[in-house]
């Protein structure tokens, strides 16, 4: 099963170095009861992408508004903003550990940094495998028998699909995925590192969060990938797929996907 990681490593690879410019879409999470006061209120950041080796690379740096709601959640578009270094479509990502810097410029009350990457390791005690769509649904619940007791460090999985232009079925276009899960302090919430470079789609990072991706194409999502339980198996979901309109034109996921799996304890 070895030749999966491979695979995850090749394809991440390829596609980085061929890839068109990228964004990142970064769903992310103030703890407000440190930040007192920063709910409801746009904040002028820095935002740096740092590869951790043994000195610390800045391989990106922008300045742009962070809006915070109620809750402490924010979006923010990376590559949207005031650039001072670097491109982000020039980022190798599967080479080594990324983090996210964030500080706010008129303050120094804010400052986080954030994995955005961490190395999947090799070791006999990884899980890996693939998943079809035999039954040709498109979607499903499914579950991964756990190898250990503890709660896994890292989840990757790579999804195959394709989504086709309902009143041409002929028209049939291929989707692909990669998706990185990672739990570093084993409390059953991760983050999230999605990469697309599909047209007219962007990277996307969800913190601490049990939502593993989406597939999508335009303004909405066809369907999401999410975890369900950890407890005792490793139970997840490949929702139902939603029709899409773009420019008056419906699209679908078409069946059958395939998803290979890594999982690291």
């Amino acid at each position: 099963m070895k030749l999966c990681f491979k695979l995850f490593f090749l394809l991440i690879v390829c596609i980085s170095k061929n890839a068109a410019a990228q964004h990142i879409g970064f769903h992310g999470k103030i703890d407000l009861s440190t930040y007192i006061g920063f709910d409801k209120i746009s904040i002028p950041v820095n935002i740096k992408i740092i590869q951790q080796h043994t000195d610390n690379i800045e391989l990106y740096a922008e300045s742009q508004i962070m809006k915070v709601d109620s809750g402490g959640n924010y979006f923010m578009m990376i590559g949207n903003g005031k650039n001072s270094e670097g491109n982000v479509d020039s980022i190798i990502w599967s080479d080594g550990s990324f983090f996210l810097q964030i500080s706010s410029i008129e303050t120094n009350k804010f400052e986080e940094t954030i994995p955005l990457r961490i190395p999947t390791l090799i070791n006999p005690e990884n899980t890996e495998g693939i998943i079809s769509d035999t039954e040709n649904k498109g979607f499903g619940k499914f579950s991964i028998n756990k190898s250990s007791t503890k709660t896994p460090k890292k989840i990757t999985f790579d999804l195959s699909t394709n989504y086709v232009n309902l009143d041409y079925p002929a028209d049939t276009y291929p989707i692909y995925r990669h998706y990185e899960w990672f739990d570093i302090d084993g409390d059953g919430n991760g983050n999230s590192f999605m990469l697309t470079y599909s047209d007219k789609t962007t990277h996307e990072f969800w913190q601490s969060s049990k939502r593993i991706g989406h597939v999508k194409l335009y303004a909405q999502p066809f369907q999401d990938l999410i975890i369900n339980d950890l407890s005792h198996n490793i139970d997840f979901e490949l929702t139902k797929p939603q029709k899409v309109k773009n420019l008056s034109i419906d699209y679908a996921i078409k069946s059958p996907f395939t998803l290979i799996y890594l999982i690291e304890w």
